[in-house]
C-alpha cells in the first residue's frame, strides 16, 4: 500500500493525516511516499513522525518503506532536522548539541503520568498566580 504523505505539514493536515494513517487496516508492505512533501513546520513534522512510529508499532511484522525521502526541498530539511530518524529510519542526520551549538534543545518524550504531575503543578501555580494576581488588582 502506497501512502501519500501530504504536501504541507501544517498542523491541521498532520493531524488529519494522522487519524487517517490510524485508521488503515493491515497490510504486509506500507510505502510512505514523501514526494509531494513541502512545507514541513517542527510541530508537523512531530505528528505525522509520531503516526508512523504508531504505525510501525502496531504492525512490526509488515514492511515500512519509505520512497522518494531525498527529491524536494521538504524532504531535506526535515532530514536534517532528524525527521526520518525519529520514523525509525537511518535516513538523515540524528540532532544534537555537538552539530547545533549551545542553543539546541533536544525534544524528549516523557511517560505519561510524569506529564499529568506536571499539567497539575501547571494548574496549580497558574490558579495561585491568577490567585495573586486578583489581591493586588483589588
Amino acid at each position: 500500500m502506497v501512502i501519500h504523505i501530504p504536501q504541507q505539514l501544517t498542523p491541521l493536515n498532520a493531524l488529519n493525516f494522522a487519524k487517517w494513517l490510524k485508521s488503515m487496516h493491515r497490510e504486509n508492505k506500507y510505502i510512505y511516499d514523501f514526494s509531494k512533501m513541502q512545507h514541513c513546520p517542527p510541530f508537523g513534522m512531530l505528528i505525522v513522525a509520531n503516526a508512523i512510529r504508531a504505525k510501525q508499532a502496531a504492525y512490526p511484522k509488515s514492511e515500512h518503506i519509505p520512497k522518494s525521502y531525498d527529491e524536494t526541498q521538504g524532504c531535506l530539511f526535515a532530514s536534517d532536522f532528524g525527521f526520518f530518524r525519529m520514523c525509525g529510519w537511518d535516513i538523515g542526520r540524528l540532532p544534537s548539541a555537538e552539530s547545533y551549538g549551545a542553543t539546541y534543545i533536544p525534544i524528549k518524550e516523557f511517560p505519561l503520568k510524569i506529564s499529568r504531575i506536571n499539567i497539575w503543578i501547571a494548574q496549580l501555580f497558574c490558579v495561585r498566580w491568577s490567585r495573586n494576581i486578583l489581591k493586588i488588582w483589588r
